[in-house]
């Protein structure tokens, strides 16, 4: 009796994680930003450098995700690309995966419902002029940032 006891008990708890659904994975599509930098000059005035661009395309095919992430700084010729044929999906719906950059840094990638993108670098690779680690963050793309010419090319 104490056994059935304690294995109705376990069902009850665990009832509703069971019953708990995964959020909806990030929708397949284009996502970007475009963002002003402004740079000081050393006696308090602001310059304006350009325009911090981010790129993120997701694809599905034969159930698996693709995400191909991309952003650079205006005053940087540095790109940080970082991609994955199959991603992961977690409970709450964002896509993830591990990537190396072209400084060999290692890092991860995960990309949310809501437009937010994080990038951390997990290890700092000794690679001669690595000055990549500043693309590295969290942003926050959407599809309607995608309608200036610098991001033609991608759709």
């Amino acid at each position: 009796m104490k056994l059935l006891s304690l294995a109705a008990m376990a069902l009850v708890i665990a009832a509703p994680v069971q019953g708990k659904r995964p959020a909806a994975p990030v929708a397949p599509g284009v996502y970007c930003l475009k963002e002003p930098m402004t740079g000081y000059t050393g006696t308090g005035h602001r310059i304006p450098l350009g325009d911090f661009i981010m790129s993120v395309a997701v694809s599905r095919k034969d159930g698996r995700y693709s995400v191909s992430i991309a952003n650079r700084f205006p005053d940087s010729p540095e790109i940080l690309a970082a991609e994955t044929r199959s991603a992961s999906i977690w409970r709450d719906g964002s896509l993830a995966f591990s990537f190396t950059d072209g400084w060999e840094n290692r890092g991860r990638a995960r990309v949310y419902p809501d437009g937010r993108v994080a990038l951390v670098m997990t290890r700092e690779a000794d690679t001669p002029m690595n000055q990549i680690g500043r693309n590295y963050g969290t942003f926050t793309v959407s599809k309607s940032g995608c309608s200036g010419g610098e991001f033609r090319q991608r759709g």
